[in-house]
C-alpha cells in the first residue's frame, strides 16, 4: 500500500482554525513559508500550512507537490494567501451548485483554455493521439497526490475501469463514448504514470469527450472506494457499512459513495482532487472548506493554489434570499441566478460598493419542457408521443408575456437548439411553433382523441381517465415558481389538469422513467460539442441509463436500447434509429463540413417532430463579488464551450 503523508494530526487540528482575512503576500522572492526555520524549498505555501510542516503534521510543500505542477496563468496578478471566502449554495450539496461547480476549481483530466477554447491536459501531464485516433495514451502527472496524501496513479485508473466501468453491478451500460465500433475499449497499464486506451476503429473527438465525461474517473480513489466494493472488502465490514448507511446493495453503497460530490453533502473523509476539501458539514449548512495542502496547481510565481485558506458555504432555501444577501454586500464572490435583479446590482457597483457583471448566456434556452416519450403508462406514452400533442404545448404558452412578467422582459421567444452564430445554427428549429395560439392548440388535443371533458372541464384520455400529468422543476436555481406558474396556468386553460412538483435537480429521478414531463433549463444545449453529446441531449436519445444523467432522459428506454446495444431498454421506431445512425456517423468525422450536412439532418428532423419545446432564451447570469477580492477578472464567467463554466476559484484572493 502507498504511503499515506500525516494526513489525520492536520485534519483534526483544521477544525479549529479560523482565519478571518488575507494579509500575507507571496511571491517569487518572499513568501511567508521561507521565512520558518526549515529547509529551503523551491514552492511557496501558505503560512497555514508551513506552520503546520513546522510542527510536523505535514510533509514540505515539494514533497506535496506533482514533480512537475500544473502551472495556472493568473487572471490579473500574483495574489496573497489567507481569509475566508463566504457564499451560499441553493443546492442541498455545497459541491454542485447547479450550472457552476463554483467553489471546486476543476479536477478534469483535460480542459480547456478560458479565452481561446483550446484544450490542454490538466490532471494528466499530457494525452497522445496514436494509430489514427484508435489509441490514446494518458500520461499522468507523476507525483500527484490526493487529498490525503496518496499517490494518484495508473492504478487508481485501471481500478476505475476494471472494477467500476467493466462491472455491470455499477454500470450497467458502458457509456457511448468508451464504447465505440461496437466494442469496449481495451485499456491496459503500460507503468506507473501511463495508461493505454486503444478503440476497435477511430475515436477522434475522445479528448472531448475526456474533458466532459471524464470527470467520473477521480470520483473513484482506489485506496478509498475499494472498502465499498465486494471484490476488495472485508465481507463483516461491507455488511456493517451498508446498514449503517442504509442501503440494501453494495453497488448502491458504492454509487453513492462514488457521486456523493453531486448529491449531498461531501464526505469529510473521501480523498480528492479539489482546492480545498470538506473540514464540516451540518445537514443544512454552514458548510465549512478548507485547503487541500496536496493541491497540484502553483501560479508563475511557484506559489502553491489555492490562495484562499477556508471556505464557508450557507445554505439558502431560494433565489430571492440569495439575491437579497447579493444586494446587501454580504457574499465575498457569487453567481447569481436571478437575473432581475442585475440593474440593481450593475448600479451598487456604479457606486462602487461592489464588483458585478453580466454574461450573455451559453444554453439556447431559459426554459423549455420535455415529456417521458417512454413513460410506462401506455396512454400518457401514446399522448406524449404525438408530435402534434407536443406542437400543442408549445402554441399554448404566451412567450411575450412569459418574458416580461418571468424574467423582466431580458429573454426572446425560441425553441430550443444551438444559438445564432454558432456552426449548427439551425434557423428553421429555433424559430419552429412559437405563436401563442390557444385555438390551435384546443384544436390540436381535440383531433389527437383529447376531445371529451369531465365535469370539472378536464379532458378525459380514451380509456375514460383525467389526462393529468406531474410537471417538475427540477432547476430551482434557475426557473423561479412564477414562470413555473405561467406554463402551469397555460395548461389548465386548455382543460388539462398538471401537478406542480417543485425541486432541486434531480437526474435520478428522470433517468429511471418515473416522471410525466419536466421543465429544463437549456442543458445539454451548448453549440461547443455536438458530436460528443454536450449539446445533443434534446435532439438524439442516445445516451442515458442511470449512470450517464441528463442525456437522453425524454426517451429514456429508447436511450438505454442504443446504449446497450439491444440488451436492456426498448426498441426505438426507425425515425429514431436514423437519427442515431447520423450522429455515430458525425461523431467519427472530422470534416466540419461534413459535420455541419450531418447536424443538419438531426436538427431537421426535431424541428419537423419538437422533441423538447423551448420557450425562452437564456438571459445569461450575474456575478457579484466583494471590492476586496482579487483575480476576478472583467469576465469572471466566461462563455465555456463544454457547459458547467468553472471560474478560475483557486486563484481568487482578499487585496487586504
Amino acid at each position: 500500500m502507498k504511503h499515506v503523508l500525516f494526513v489525520l494530526p492536520w485534519l483534526l487540528l483544521s477544525a479549529a482554525v479560523a482565519i478571518a482575512g488575507g494579509d500575507t503576500e507571496v511571491t517569487e522572492e518572499s513568501s511567508a513559508a521561507k521565512t520558518m526555520p526549515m529547509a529551503e524549498t523551491r514552492y511557496n505555501e501558505a503560512p497555514l500550512l508551513a506552520e503546520r510542516v513546522a510542527q510536523g503534521l505535514l510533509p514540505p510543500v515539494d514533497d506535496r507537490l506533482p514533480d512537475v505542477p500544473f502551472v495556472e496563468q493568473v487572471v490579473e496578478e500574483i495574489g496573497t494567501y489567507g481569509g475566508t471566502w463566504h457564499r451560499t449554495t441553493l443546492s442541498a450539496s455545497p459541491v454542485y451548485q447547479p450550472g457552476i461547480p463554483s467553489y471546486r476549481g476543476t479536477d478534469r483530466l483535460v480542459w480547456y483554455n478560458r479565452d481561446t477554447f483550446e484544450m490542454h491536459a490538466e490532471v494528466l501531464a499530457e494525452l497522445e493521439r496514436q494509430n489514427s485516433s484508435r489509441t490514446w495514451i494518458m500520461h499522468m502527472r507523476s507525483g500527484l497526490r490526493w487529498s490525503d496524501g496518496e499517490l494518484f496513479d495508473a492504478d487508481d485508473i485501471m481500478f476505475w475501469w476494471n472494477d467500476v466501468a467493466l462491472n455491470e453491478q455499477i454500470v450497467a451500460n458502458l457509456p457511448s463514448w468508451l464504447r465505440v465500433g461496437g466494442a469496449p475499449a481495451t485499456v491496459e497499464k503500460i507503468d506507473e504514470w501511463a495508461v493505454n486506451f486503444t478503440f476497435a476503429e477511430p475515436h477522434p473527438h475522445f479528448m472531448k469527450f475526456l474533458m466532459v465525461s471524464g470527470e467520473v474517473i477521480p470520483r473513484h480513489p482506489r485506496h478509498y472506494m475499494e472498502q465499498f466494493h465486494e471484490t476488495y472488502a472485508d465481507e463483516a465490514k461491507l455488511a456493517a457499512l451498508l446498514k449503517e448507511r442504509g442501503f440494501e446493495t453494495w453497488p448502491e453503497l458504492y454509487t453513492f459513495a462514488a457521486n456523493e460530490r453531486w448529491s449531498t453533502v461531501p464526505a469529510p473523509e473521501k480523498p480528492r482532487l479539489d482546492p480545498w476539501i470538506t473540514i464540516s458539514a451540518a445537514s443544512m449548512g454552514p458548510f465549512v472548506l478548507e485547503r487541500n495542502p496536496y493541491y497540484w496547481k502553483v501560479d508563475p510565481a511557484d506559489n502553491q493554489l489555492p490562495y484562499i485558506d477556508e471556505v464557508v458555504i450557507d445554505f439558502v432555501s431560494d433565489v430571492q434570499t440569495q439575491s437579497l444577501r447579493a444586494i446587501s454586500a454580504e457574499l465575498d464572490a457569487q453567481r447569481i441566478m436571478d437575473i432581475t435583479i442585475l440593474p440593481e446590482l450593475l448600479e451598487a457597483k456604479r457606486r462602487g460598493e461592489l464588483q458585478a457583471w453580466h454574461r450573455r448566456g451559453k444554453n439556447p434556452t431559459r426554459l423549455d419542457l420535455s415529456f417521458n416519450l417512454t413513460h410506462e403508462d401506455p396512454e400518457l406514452r401514446k399522448i406524449f408521443q404525438d408530435k402534434r400533442f407536443r406542437i400543442a404545448m408549445s402554441h399554448a404558452v404566451n412567450r411575450e408575456e412569459l418574458s416580461l412578467l418571468g424574467y423582466g422582459g431580458l429573454v426572446q421567444p425560441t425553441q430550443i437548439g444551438p444559438y445564432q452564430g454558432t456552426r449548427f445554427y439551425n434557423e428553421q428549429l429555433k424559430n419552429a411553433y412559437l405563436e401563442y395560439d390557444p385555438d390551435k392548440a384546443n384544436a390540436l388535443l381535440d383531433e389527437i382523441g383529447l376531445d371529451q371533458r369531465d365535469s370539472d372541464g378536464y379532458r378525459l384520455r380514451a380509456d375514460g381517465e383525467r389526462f393529468s400529468f406531474v410537471l417538475m422543476n427540477t432547476r430551482g436555481d434557475r426557473i423561479p415558481q412564477d414562470p413555473m406558474e405561467m406554463v402551469t396556468d397555460s395548461f389548465e386553460d386548455l382543460g388539462i389538469e398538471v401537478i406542480m412538483k417543485w425541486g432541486e435537480r434531480q437526474g435520478n429521478v428522470l433517468n429511471t422513467g418515473e416522471w410525466d414531463a419536466m421543465l429544463g433549463a437549456g442543458h445539454n444545449t451548448v453549440p461547443f460539442g455536438f458530436e460528443i453529446g454536450t449539446g445533443a441531449g434534446h435532439v438524439v436519445p442516445l445516451t442515458g441509463g442511470p449512470n450517464n444523467l441528463w442525456f437522453g432522459y425524454w426517451a429514456n428506454d429508447w436511450a438505454r436500447w442504443f446504449v446497450s446495444n439491444g440488451e436492456v431498454g426498448e426498441e426505438p421506431p426507425e425515425l429514431m434509429k436514423q437519427i442515431v445512425a447520423t450522429y455515430r456517423k458525425l461523431q467519427v468525422s472530422e470534416d466540419p463540413a461534413e459535420m455541419r450536412i450531418l447536424a443538419k439532418e438531426i436538427f431537421d428532423i426535431a424541428h419537423e417532430n419538437l422533441w423538447v419545446i423551448g420557450y425562452v432564451s437564456d438571459p445569461g447570469m450575474g456575478f457579484v463579488a466583494s471590492n476586496n477580492m482579487g483575480n476576478i477578472g472583467d469576465s469572471p464567467i466566461p462563455a465555456s464551450p463544454v457547459g458547467p463554466s468553472i471560474l478560475p476559484v483557486d486563484q481568487f484572493f482578499f487585496k487586504s
